[in-house]
């Protein structure tokens, strides 16, 4: 697509495909030879995690100031809840922007235990929960058990609003000490 706005404009694109949708927009303003991008996509990140931001366009003699008040092609944030990201590209006056959605998710906790004690017999089945919490908004979860002594045990796709509990029971094959 080629745009020759007359006044500063915006355009947006929106994308969908099964049922998930992603939107991003533009602001062009007249003589703007090279328009601005940020070359990573719309992301999600973890509670306490850093995402680098990088944009592109522009020639030499072009800057970028981000709408957190730094200025160069890349930058480090970690935001503490959702929060768009944008970055001007300046070149002689002449000036392009592009916008970023940065989301934050909880942090995860979880805990992992058997239902009461802790000394059991081979061939005992052992009732064991999990307890964990974060991610609200009915995400789902991929729950791992990693058994030393082999056969891991895996609940993919576990799909559970704003964390939850988990029961199941494990054969112990020896006598241990959990």
């Amino acid at each position: 697509i080629s745009v020759n706005p007359s006044t500063p404009t915006t355009y947006e694109v929106t994308v969908t495909s099964g049922g998930c949708t992603a939107t991003d927009e533009i602001t062009v303003s007249p003589g703007s030879g090279n328009p601005v991008t940020i070359t990573s996509p719309d992301q999600t990140i973890c509670a306490g995690e850093s995402v680098t931001l990088t944009a592109s366009g522009g020639g030499g003699g072009a800057t970028y100031t981000w709408s957190t008040g730094q200025t160069g092609a890349s930058i480090t944030v970690s935001p503490t809840a959702d929060e768009v990201f944008s970055v001007t590209l300046d070149e002689g006056g002449c000036t392009t922007t592009d916008d970023i959605l940065i989301q934050v998710q909880e942090h995860l906790t979880a805990s992992f235990e058997p239902v009461s004690g802790t000394d059991f017999c081979s061939g005992d089945a052992v009732p064991f929960v999990i307890n964990f919490t974060g991610n609200s908004g009915g995400q789902t979860y991929t729950i791992n058990v990693d058994n030393p002594d082999g056969d891991d045990f895996n609940l993919p796709n576990v799909g559970i609003s704003d964390g939850g509990v988990i029961g199941f029971s494990l054969v112990i094959n020896q006598t241990t000490t959990l």
